[in-house]
Order: structure tokens, then C-alpha cells, then sequence
């Protein structure tokens, strides 16, 4: 377990484990920026769903163009508990971490940290969905 893991509040580890059965739902051998969007948000839209109204997201929106990207993905079974998060998604994560400064990483980091990535289909979703990036960031 890295330092970033150990320092993730419980409702990222939640995330974490809902990208987990999302990536494993559509049989990906990975977790990418999509799964973790997704997750994020679901996440946040029952726990604190403040933080998506301030930044102009609708959950049901994103989650949904989300589920459309992941549906299309190419298939691969790989047992749940051997998904590996993507290069990307560990930049995500690294990004969320530096987001949260020091203090445990939420889900409300990991969705900042999509949009510093700022490009890839996560971040299109967010901008597709009229969220800006930038009101992500503030």
C-alpha cells in the first residue's frame, strides 16, 4: 500500500472500490480516469452533493456518459482484486493527493484532479457535460 492509500478518508476508499466493480462489471483489465470519474461522483452525489452543485455537475448526467464510455471498452476479465489503476489514473490519483495538501484525499480531489489532467475522455465527459474545468478547480 502506498502513502497516497494509506491517506485516502474512507468515502475514496468506497470510490476506489466501486471503480473496482465497475471496471470489473465491464470486464476491463484496468482501472482508468473513467472508472474513477464515475465513482467519484457517485460517491459524492450521496454524500455530499454541494460539492457537485457548486461546480454545475449533474451526477445522473456524467454518470451516465460515463457508463457509455466504459460499456465500449474492450473486454478482458481480470479477477477484481488484479486490477491495476492505468498510468493515468495514478496521475489522477497523484493530482488528488496534491489537491488535498497534505490532508486525507476525498473523492472531491480525485474529481480535481480530472481536471488538472485535463485532457483524456474523463476530462471530455466533464466538459461535454458543461462543466467547466476550470470552476472544478476554484
Amino acid at each position: 500500500m502506498t502513502d497516497a492509500q494509506q491517506n485516502f478518508t474512507d468515502q475514496t476508499q468506497k470510490a476506489l472500490d466501486i471503480a473496482r466493480a465497475k471496471a470489473a462489471h465491464y470486464e476491463h483489465d484496468h482501472i482508468g480516469p473513467v472508472h474513477l470519474l464515475f465513482a467519484s461522483v457517485n460517491v459524492l452525489s450521496g454524500s455530499q452533493p454541494k460539492v457537485l452543485e457548486e461546480v454545475g455537475l449533474d451526477a445522473a448526467v456524467v454518470k451516465g456518459a460515463a457508463e457509455v464510455v466504459l460499456s465500449g471498452g474492450p473486454k478482458n476479465a481480470t479477477p477484481a482484486d488484479q486490477l491495476p489503476l492505468t498510468a493515468n489514473a495514478q496521475e489522477i490519483l497523484g493530482l488528488a493527493g496534491q489537491e488535498a495538501g497534505g490532508k486525507q484525499i476525498g473523492p472531491e480531489h480525485i474529481l480535481r484532479g480530472v481536471a488538472r489532467k485535463g485532457e483524456g475522455f474523463a476530462a471530455r465527459i466533464l466538459t461535454e457535460s458543461g462543466v467547466s474545468l476550470e470552476r472544478v478547480l476554484q
